[in-house]
């Protein structure tokens, strides 16, 4: 959904009809999300729906204040809604926090989304973040992406510490099991072959699920 349109900004209408979209956008920013994120909720509902993509989740940093915009028009339109955010998870040494995503399989995920997000801002150590074992103590219903680049396995990787990295996916593996997906991004990053092996090797050793992923922050290519 970040390629270029062509046209005005309004011209997702004309978009012609073709087969149905198989692809799910799983990691998508709206305004809400401030600096991080362009997507007006209506026009990423009516983007969404004229590309006949099927489903969507909007994962907004830290907060949900778009959910019900996101689900009303979502619904109105036809279109699945996948609640969700993106989380940061304190490390548990010094250091900066790092992202995941979290999105709601069910009634019990949403309502443990809500808990993790209000303590985030109530009860944590670190303002606007979780820490691994809030996150793990709430795991039901939740449905995991690794964050990909800036995610919570990326500061290992970038430090070639490839033996943590695979330590703390299998960690999260044990509590979250087949909701937990390791994020493969294409990028130019050299770190990119490092999660490639990661990947192999976290499906090798505890039969971990990958997904494509890039971070849905605007429309066009001219946005950013």
């Amino acid at each position: 959904m970040a390629e270029s349109l062509g046209g005005t900004d309004n011209s997702a209408a004309e978009i012609p009809k073709r087969a149905p979209n198989r692809f799910v956008h799983l990691h998508a920013h709206s305004e809400f999300s401030l600096a991080e994120g362009l997507l007006k909720v209506k026009g990423a509902v009516s983007e969404a729906v004229a590309r006949q993509i099927p489903a969507m989740a909007l994962t907004d940093r830290n907060n949900l204040f778009a959910l019900v915009k996101f689900y009303e028009n979502s619904l109105s339109k036809g279109l699945k809604p996948i609640l969700g955010a993106e989380l940061w998870i304190t490390p548990e040494e010094e250091g900066p926090a790092a992202r995941i995503v979290a999105l709601a399989q069910n009634t019990q995920g949403y309502k443990n989304l809500l808990s993790l997000i209000s303590n985030s801002y109530t009860d944590a150590d670190r303002r606007g973040e979780v820490s691994e074992q809030q996150l793990f103590s709430r795991e039901q219903g939740l449905i995991i992406l690794s964050g990909g680049v800036g995610g919570h396995l990326w500061h290992s990787v970038s430090n070639g510490d490839e033996q943590t990295a695979l330590a703390t996916l299998q960690r999260w593996r044990a509590v979250f099991g087949d909701r937990y997906y390791l994020e493969l991004t294409r990028t130019d990053r050299p770190q990119r072959r490092v999660v490639y092996r990661l990947g192999r090797a976290g499906r090798s050793a505890v039969g971990c699920r990958c997904g494509g992923h890039q971070r849905c922050l605007f429309f066009e290519c001219r946005r950013f």
